[in-house]
Formats: C-alpha cells, sequence, structure tokens
C-alpha cells in the first residue's frame, strides 16, 4: 500500500500544498508562545487546520480542548486515556445537547503535545480500511486505545519502507518544513494520497477519464 503513495508522488504533493505545510509549522512553533485557552486568532487556525466545523466554537467541548491543550502543552507523560477520559459528557454543539466521542480530535490534541503521536481521521481510516465504529461511547473509547496501538503498528512499518523513506525525502525537499516529524509527514502523504485518488475517481466518474 505505500508503494502506492511513491507511485503517485507528485500528485500527492500538489495536493498536499505548501500552504498545509505552513499552517502546520505555525501551529506548532505558536503552541509554546501564546495561551491557547485565550487565543481566539490560534483556535480559528487551529480549528481550520484541523477541520473542527463540526464542533461548535462556543460547545463545552471546544471549551475544555483548547483549555487542555494549553495545560498540558509540555507534558510529555500524558496518557491518551486520559486525554480521552477529560472530555467525558462534554457536549459538541452550541446549545448542550450533543455530546459524542471524537477519537479524531483527541488523536490531533495529543499530536500537538507529541509529534509523532499517530492521527486519525477519515483520510487514514480510508487509507487502512479501518471499519467505521457506531458503538456506543464507551465502546468507542475502548476500542480507539487498541486502533492507536494499530496505527503506531503502521508507523513503526512505514519507518522499513523505502518507498515511504523516499516519499518522506520528496517531501521534504519540496516543502522545506520545520517542525514536520516523519511520523506526521506520513500523515500528509496519506492525506494528500486519499484525496488525490478521490478526485481522480470523481472526474472519472463525470465521464473524465483518468484511469486505463
Amino acid at each position: 500500500m505505500y508503494r502506492a503513495i511513491r507511485s503517485e508522488i507528485e500528485s500527492v504533493l500538489q495536493e498536499i500544498g505548501q500552504d498545509h505545510v505552513n499552517d502546520y509549522d505555525y501551529l506548532m512553533t505558536s503552541l509554546n508562545f501564546v495561551n491557547v485557552a485565550e487565543d481566539i486568532e490560534y483556535q480559528k487556525k487551529y480549528r481550520k487546520f484541523w477541520v473542527m466545523r463540526y464542533i461548535s466554537p462556543e460547545s463545552e467541548f471546544n471549551k475544555k480542548y483548547f483549555e487542555f491543550l494549553e495545560k498540558n502543552k509540555n507534558n510529555s507523560g500524558l496518557s491518551f486515556a486520559e486525554a480521552c477520559n477529560h472530555f467525558d459528557g462534554a457536549t459538541t454543539d452550541r446549545g448542550g445537547e450533543k455530546s459524542s466521542f471524537q477519537f479524531s480530535f483527541i488523536t490531533k490534541l495529543m499530536h500537538m503535545i507529541d509529534g509523532v503521536f499517530p492521527i486519525y481521521d477519515s483520510k487514514v481510516r480510508d487509507f487502512y480500511f479501518i471499519p467505521e465504529n457506531s458503538a456506543a461511547y464507551d465502546e468507542k473509547k475502548q476500542v480507539s486505545i487498541a486502533l492507536v496501538d494499530y496505527l503506531r503498528y503502521e508507523q513503526r512499518k512505514a519507518n522499513l519502507s523505502n518507498e515511504i523513506k523516499e516519499s518522506i525525502r520528496y517531501f521534504r525537499q519540496r516543502f522545506s518544513p520545520s517542525d514536520f516529524s516523519d511520523q506526521k509527514i506520513l500523515d500528509s502523504l496519506i492525506w494528500g494520497y486519499v484525496k488525490s485518488r478521490e478526485k481522480r475517481i470523481t472526474k472519472h466518474l463525470n465521464g473524465t477519464k483518468t484511469f486505463g
């Protein structure tokens, strides 16, 4: 599966783009120089980059999220389970009526604290063929710990892949990132690959031949 990224590296890098790299570097660099619990501009850029559109900026979850990030941004000993437990019962809508387990955004928070922590989102899910989970809150939370272990396994596997090593080198040559770990580059490569394939398939289905 990693060979596919290398074989389409040019379209993958084009899909990622320099803005993605600049925005991530800004968030990582600025994290230690602002109070993220209070800096609304930082929060806006963070929410846009990590696509938090389904979390109301006026929600309980949003408030707890940035307060927790501020409090723990230098806490290298923070566990994923501890972060998950912190958001139990936190509502995600403006009216304070809806609560759901936000696995993806918790992995992104953990990644901001530890730049090698694996990120989970829809593109990662599709790339690794991870089944969608429609279970109840507590079961989702329990499964998420196993999913993080699996993603760490894939990180180690990718680390041994010559195709990924080459792709990471191309990424660094193209974008000159300042705060990207190899693990974050892998995440970006997966995002760019899946996004590029989605666009090609859509064009193909709409009558523009992009395969074969």
